[in-house]
């Protein structure tokens, strides 16, 4: 199983437990934090530790789509498993420890369960601002950030300059670029699509050959060139060019932008913090306490070249 789902497993189960027979009694259950419930089928048993059905639903509630796909696939049950008992035979040491019953640890419970509710609140507020209008709003405003010169290509790349030579030759014919790149080609993925390079960005070239790109009509079939450094040699066809990559091809990433819904979780801070000021009082400074709470996202990734 993929490492990070270990990890969010544990994140978001290490004070949770399922209240089977060796969690605490039922008489003190209710002044016991973190049991998670264990009734359904019982799937599997680890280390003493009944993994029943909605103890694993519980378990996997911490994750996204993705990660909860990877981590319920045939090939990860057993693993998934074991990580439930462990991290459930470690919440009944605690409990059993008494830990619970301190009040820096009822304390530190509370806060805990409140950054929870504001997390959980906050990505609602993200995924209902997060419409096409607002994300066509944003890529506007930051367009400098899509700044980025490409060009679509077609490719023929060849082992040597007499395979390239020929390859050219068959192409300057009158062949169909497409014909050459499936029979010639050596970069498989191009090749099986009729030598389809799709959009490059033009920083991934030296600068002969970038030249070259930007200097040719489209729709022309450029010289051979060898890679420099590579041993292989290239043929390239211009189909397009661009400065900008559009909104389409980055509106999905865009949705996880970190940037764009710290911007969205800071105005609807703002907001709550303007209607609570006294009118005439300027906001209090102590907001940017609250921002410690922003959801956590990565970046998203702009289109590479090839």
């Amino acid at each position: 199983m993929n490492k990070s789902i270990l990890i969010a497993l544990v994140a978001g189960s290490t004070m949770l437990a399922c209240s089977n027979g060796n969690s605490a009694s039922s008489a003190t259950s209710a002044s016991v934090p973190g049991e998670l419930p264990s009734s359904g089928a019982v799937l599997n048993t680890v280390l003493g530790v009944e993994i029943t059905e909605d103890l694993l639903a519980a378990a996997l509630s911490g994750l996204d789509d993705e990660q909860r796909e990877q981590a319920m696939a045939p090939e990860s049950a057993e693993q998934l498993h074991t990580q439930i008992a462990r991290e459930n035979l470690l919440y009944r040491a605690a409990i059993a420890s008494g830990i619970h019953n301190d009040e820096a640890t009822k304390n530190r419970i509370l806060l805990a369960e409140r950054d929870a509710i504001i997390q959980l609140h906050l990505k609602n507020i993200v995924d209902a601002e997060t419409t096409e209008e607002k994300l066509q709003e944003w890529y506007d405003a930051h367009l400098v950030r899509f700044h980025a010169p490409q060009a679509h290509l077609n490719l023929v790349l060849s082992p040597s300059e007499e395979e390239a030579a020929a390859a050219y030759a068959e192409l300057t014919a009158g062949a169909e670029f497409a014909a050459v790149a499936e029979a010639r080609s050596i970069h498989q993925q191009s090749a099986a699509n009729g030598g389809d390079l799709d959009w490059v960005i033009m920083q991934g070239f030296d600068p002969e050959t970038a030249a070259a790109i930007n200097a040719a009509e489209i729709g022309a079939i450029l010289e051979p060139t060898e890679i420099p450094g590579q041993g292989v040699w290239q043929i390239l066809q211009v189909l397009e060019r661009r400065e900008v990559v559009p909104f389409e091809e980055v509106k999905d990433m865009l949705a996880e932008d970190e940037e764009m819904m710290n911007g969205i979780v800071q105005e609807y801070i703002e907001g709550l913090v303007a209607d609570a000021t006294p009118p005439g009082e300027e906001a209090p400074a102590a907001v940017e306490a609250v921002e410690a709470a922003e959801p956590h996202v990565h970046d998203p990734n702009v289109p590479h070249d090839h």
